[in-house]
């Protein structure tokens, strides 16, 4: 016995048919398949953007810090084993050291930059000579990188006063 309600069977409940929910769930994946992919394609575009950005920020870097110890070092020098030493007066050395595929740039003994940058046809010359024999003073540096799969071009030069031009041929550096 029902208590106080009657039971209604015939009464229609408004719902949706198994169709309609299958059409639903079909055009909703169909949305969800689209943003995913979507996303994919940004996400994938954002890591080659940050790749490259690093890329030219390294390049950059490099050859700002080169330009900045060229600039203000005392002497510009090339040891035996063809670092590149810049001395200066008030604050260590610093030392880059030129590799195959990277360049260190050493600031103290603790303190050091790589750059990894494929540097290639490193030039290194004194009034426009190229260095020979034990000569170890430099006026001017060019190198180019690969950077981004492109050549870039990197030169830099350094103006002495007469003091150390007179003195240039007693310069010499030892290991």
């Amino acid at each position: 016995m029902v208590s106080g309600r009657k039971c209604n069977l015939n009464k229609r409940i408004r719902a949706f048919t198994l169709i309609e929910l299958v059409v639903a769930m079909l055009i909703s994946s169909i949305v969800v398949i689209v943003a995913f992919t979507g996303y994919e394609i940004i996400a994938g575009q954002y890591v080659d953007y940050r790749k490259k950005s690093n890329e030219i920020t390294k390049s950059f870097l490099l050859n700002n810090l080169l330009a900045k110890d060229f600039l203000n070092s005392e002497l510009a020098l090339i040891n035996p084993n063809g670092d590149l030493i810049f001395k200066f007066k008030a604050t260590p050395e610093v030392d880059y050291q030129f590799r195959e595929n990277y360049i260190i740039r050493v600031f103290t003994t603790t303190l050091q930059d790589t750059f990894f940058i494929p540097s290639q046809n490193i030039v290194k010359r004194f009034q426009g000579d190229s260095l020979t024999g034990n000569r170890a003073l430099i006026d001017n540096l060019s190198f180019s990188a690969k950077v981004l799969d492109e050549k870039v071009y990197y030169q830099f030069a350094k103006e002495y006063g007469a003091g150390v031009l007179m003195e240039a041929e007693n310069i010499v550096i030892h290991n």
